[in-house]
């Protein structure tokens, strides 16, 4: 509401809550002619924009999570390089990550890039977009055209988590303009705990695979033939298996004994998801270089779940006495 241009409808989607912010959301919009509210059954964040997509009016479309703040300026930004450009079909700006756990501030700053084709956005696209900090994983530093979020059928698709980064795969495959200036109008705060991240799901692996699946189709259809995207993909595969057995083979949610945790380690190292994996880092020579991931790794290629249960252990008492020190060093 303390936007400069002030010429914008918002959209707000009550994904059914529990708690009384659908009535915040009524107030606001009997309040303000210029904020709707629609109330649906809870889908999760992709449906819930898919909802709001359907319902907006405006020439372009902005995704904001509810924990960030955005520049004053935002729109106004927005509109100026909108115009400058003629219309692209994206627009994507910089931003800044603020660690709530450590308070720290990280800019995260994008060279100017103007593409006219998507030959041009193929060109750039491992360079300049592939990759969570190159913001392939996120929609709130970008706007979108809804012509052509419409014309070209995009939606989020239904995944507890990284919906954002398939419906951006799609996009990227699809534009045929897209404009990236350095001017950072997003702040992304990461929270440590009360995200997607911290919850359990117990379909998180496959979900993981599901991406690297969406990333691997571009680069086919892309015909990238760089090693540097492959590797990514695979590395950042790789670090999902380690999250899944790490934290959500172990969460408190889970409601598992130790001997079915054990049992679901195993599994997890025998899946053929997971062996894939290995080999493919494996013949790019992109195994983990680092001591602990490179351990890790070792003992999910010759399956040894005693092995990786002990490293784990020693990595979590490291992690205890790093904070405990670093807590008390502030």
């Amino acid at each position: 509401m303390a936007q400069s241009f002030t010429q914008y409808e918002v959209i707000l989607v009550d994904d059914g809550s529990t708690d009384d912010s659908g009535a915040l959301c009524d107030k606001l919009a009997s309040t303000h002619d210029n904020i709707s509210c629609y109330h649906q059954e809870n889908a999760g964040s992709g449906p819930a924009r898919n909802a709001g997509i359907q319902k907006a009016q405006g020439d372009y479309i902005a995704f904001f999570d509810i924990d960030d703040r955005i520049e004053t300026t935002f729109l106004a930004r927005c509109r100026k390089e909108i115009e400058r450009h003629c219309s692209p079909d994206v627009l994507m700006f910089s931003y800044d990550s603020f660690d709530d756990k450590y308070k720290s501030l990280t800019p995260i700053v994008f060279d100017s890039k103007v593409c006219s084709s998507n030959d041009e956005i193929r060109e750039i696209y491992v360079d300049h977009l592939l990759g969570m900090e190159k913001t392939n994983g996120f929609v709130w530093n970008k706007v979108y055209k809804r012509e052509f979020i419409v014309d070209k059928n995009l939606t989020f698709p239904r995944l507890l988590i990284q919906q954002d980064e398939v419906f951006n795969i799609h996009v990227y495959e699809k534009a045929s303009t897209l404009v990236i200036i350095p001017d950072v109008l997003y702040h992304y705060v990461v929270y440590d705990k009360g995200n997607t991240r911290s919850n359990y799901i117990q379909e998180r692996l496959s979900i993981y695979n599901s991406v690297k699946e969406e990333l691997l189709n571009l680069y086919r259809k892309w015909e990238l033939d760089d090693i540097r995207a492959l590797k990514y993909i695979y590395r950042r595969f790789f670090n999902s298996i380690l999250f899944t057995m790490n934290y959500n083979n172990t969460h408190k949610q889970a409601k598992i004994t130790r001997s079915e945790r054990l049992k679901k380690l195993k599994m997890l190292m025998e899946c053929d998801e997971t062996r894939d994996c290995i080999e493919n880092l494996e013949k790019l020579n992109a195994v983990p270089e680092e001591l602990l991931p490179k351990i890790y790794f070792n003992a999910i290629k010759h399956q040894r779940c005693f092995t990786y249960r002990l490293i784990r252990k020693v990595e979590q008492s490291t992690k205890v006495i790093k904070w405990s020190i670093k807590k008390h060093l502030l």
